[in-house]
């Protein structure tokens, strides 16, 4: 029974030998299954990459097949066949309101300002007197004047009275010397006299005369430093105070004025059209004229002029236009917008 235990015993052992030597070499290594997943994950790496890039390609493709075929459309379709019946674009510039007519109010004199008979903002009327320069000077030269006329005028009377006596009493002598009844330098002394006072007297006509137009030079001098509005207008702006020195004449910093004058009346619009758009634009076409200052305010106007030159640049020709209607909200300087119509041309 002994012997019979020990042959089973290594008996067991052998078959438990095998059955390790059987798990070693039937179970896979370790580093097989690292290599294993390795190999799967660039496998599906490679196939995401390949799929990716095939559905850019196929974005790239569809892309280009839209931009072909829309500039296809484009080239083949115009505008108007995009859009059934669409009127033309309108053509808008922009602008100022400019006042045709306007002043800078000066005096004919340099003199010291007195008086002024305005204020900003009124409305004056044309020959509306506006400011005074200082006269007493000229006054007192046109007293002088006067005074001298008037001793001028005097003395011609008297010498009048003295020429009519020497006359008289000369042709007495000249009768007289006919019958040789005087000498002949009595004769020639009363002859002397009369040239003499006929002399005087024109030499004081002539002075009269001078006096009469140095008199009416400085009256007219004097009428010069009175300051009256050449026009009917708005005062819009206040140049000179009392008691500064004016003249007709231009300064180191600019015109010497009193005011500036506007005839709001003559407000008219400038624009600006591109070169490229000049041919819509014509003498006479309707526009409508939008202030910036009043964007619901529409006011009928017409081209009135095109000027014959254009801004090298801006390549812009200036576009004058006349209003139908005034408004008192429109003012000068006033930015607007300036629509025209696409009426055909005359």
């Amino acid at each position: 029974m002994i012997r019979k235990d020990s042959e089973t015993g290594s008996l067991l052992d052998e078959l438990r030998l095998d059955k390790q030597v059987i798990d070693v070499e039937t179970r896979p290594s370790r580093s097989g299954l690292v290599s294993l997943l390795v190999g799967l994950l660039i496998v599906l790496a490679i196939t995401v990459l390949y799929l990716l890039g095939f559905k850019d390609d196929q974005k790239d493709n569809q892309g280009t097949s839209i931009s072909t075929k829309n500039t296809v459309v484009k080239e083949e379709r115009p505008p108007a066949e995009l859009e059934p019946g669409r009127n033309e674009t309108k053509l808008d510039a922009s602008g100022y309101l400019l006042a045709e007519q306007k002043a800078l109010v000066s005096s004919q004199a340099t003199g010291r300002l007195m008086n002024v008979y305005f204020e900003e903002g009124q409305f004056v009327k044309k020959g509306e007197l506006l400011a005074k320069l200082d006269s007493s000077l000229l006054e007192a030269q046109v007293s002088l004047v006067e005074a001298q006329l008037i001793s001028t005028i005097g003395s011609s009377k008297q010498t009048k009275i003295l020429l009519q006596e020497a006359r008289s009493r000369f042709s007495r002598t000249e009768k007289i010397a006919k019958q040789n009844l005087i000498t002949d330098q009595e004769f020639e002394k009363d002859q002397f006299a009369v040239s003499t006072l006929e002399a005087q007297l024109s030499r004081d006509l002539n002075e009269i005369e001078v006096a009469n137009k140095q008199i009416a030079i400085q009256k007219q001098t004097l009428e010069n430093l009175n300051i009256y509005a050449p026009f009917d207008g708005v005062v819009v702006e206040q140049l000179a105070q009392i008691g500064e020195t004016v003249s007709p004449l231009s300064t180191a910093s600019g015109l010497s004025g009193i005011c500036s004058l506007v005839d709001i009346n003559s407000l008219q619009g400038e624009v600006y059209v591109n070169e490229r758009f000049i041919q819509r634009v014509h003498k006479g076409q309707p526009v409508l004229i939008t202030p910036h200052a009043y964007p619901e305010l529409e006011v009928e106007g017409e081209v009135q002029a095109i000027m014959p030159s254009v801004n090298k640049e801006t390549a812009a020709i200036k576009v004058k236009v006349s209003l139908k209607k005034m408004d008192a909200r429109l003012l000068p300087n006033m930015g607007i917008d300036v629509s025209f119509s696409e009426s055909p041309k005359n």
